[in-house]
């Protein structure tokens, strides 16, 4: 299924903020610096280098389940690493 281009999508948190994670491009690597899993779901600690985090929220159901759980290792690792 294509997607709408990021570019042109906003939406809004609970809180009313916007969020602009998906609009944003940068040059910059994004590193996992930390990475929790709550069962189907999973929290991403990222950063862009220049010390600026973000959140990134991973459903199970969005990808398919053998991409998740080689996401979810290879998040681990990456946290661990960065501690």
């Amino acid at each position: 299924m294509p997607m709408a281009s990021q570019s042109a999508h906003r939406h809004s948190h609970a809180c009313g903020q916007p969020c602009d994670f998906h609009a944003r491009r940068t040059d910059a690597p994004l590193e996992i610096i930390g990475c929790t899993q709550f069962g189907w779901l999973l929290a991403l600690t990222l950063t862009e280098g220049h010390g600026k985090r973000r959140t990134l929220l991973i459903a199970a159901d969005s990808i398919d389940a053998d991409r998740f759980r080689q996401l979810a290792v290879s998040a681990r690792r990456a946290a661990r690493a960065y501690l």
